[in-house]
């Protein structure tokens, strides 16, 4: 995989000397295979999302969506490092909100909480309203037992009219997280 990463880099590289930012694909095929691999994702059909997505990045390699939703069905796979590897190539060509997310949420399956709180602030500074982001450092401020922070963060977001509705759901269920993390463990009789 650090192979096809690394020859990838290399054609994106000459890709956008030629022609621009290749944020944006614009393979008709690329764009027909990464709908289909995020609607396998969707579904929860991870195998089927990765071999769509790989097809995808194959047809067009400057599709930086298609390799953001392969990372994010590379992570569901439990394969956190080839999701890192995927996003460190994205990140050169796509700076954006949801690509620090997606690289926070790499880092975080990892083990590695600092990085990816890193990650997850660099999202939030281009975009306040990134769901993942929040989420993400969400799960940093209750894994340091700050309940008060993650609920004061999740709860802000749901608020904000601006949001992406998108990960309200995801908001919701760190919010009951938070709280059955804040009751008392009922002590038991023996």
């Amino acid at each position: 995989m650090k192979k096809f990463n690394r020859l990838l880099s290399i054609y994106i590289a000459a890709f956008t000397v030629l022609l621009g930012s290749p944020a944006i694909a614009d393979n008709a095929e690329s764009v027909r295979l990464t709908a289909s691999g995020n609607q396998y994702l969707k579904n929860g059909e991870i195998q089927a999302a990765i071999n769509e997505l790989t097809k995808a990045v194959y047809a067009d390699p400057a599709n930086m969506l298609a390799r953001r939703s392969l990372a994010r069905a590379q992570l569901r796979a439990g394969q956190a490092k080839t999701a890192l590897e995927i996003m460190q190539t994205v990140l050169k060509f796509d700076p954006s909100a949801e690509s620090y997310a997606c690289t926070g949420d790499a880092l975080w399956a990892l083990g590695r909480p600092s990085d990816a709180g890193t990650a997850y602030r660099q999202a939030l500074m281009i975009s306040p309203i990134n769901g993942a982001a929040t989420i993400g450092i969400a799960n940093i401020y209750l894994g340091n037992g700050d309940l008060e922070r993650a609920r004061t963060l999740c709860d802000g977001l749901l608020a904000n009219p601006a949001r992406d509705r998108a990960h309200d759901g995801a908001l919701r269920q760190k919010l009951e997280e938070i709280e059955q993390a804040g009751r008392p463990v009922p002590k038991q009789n023996s």
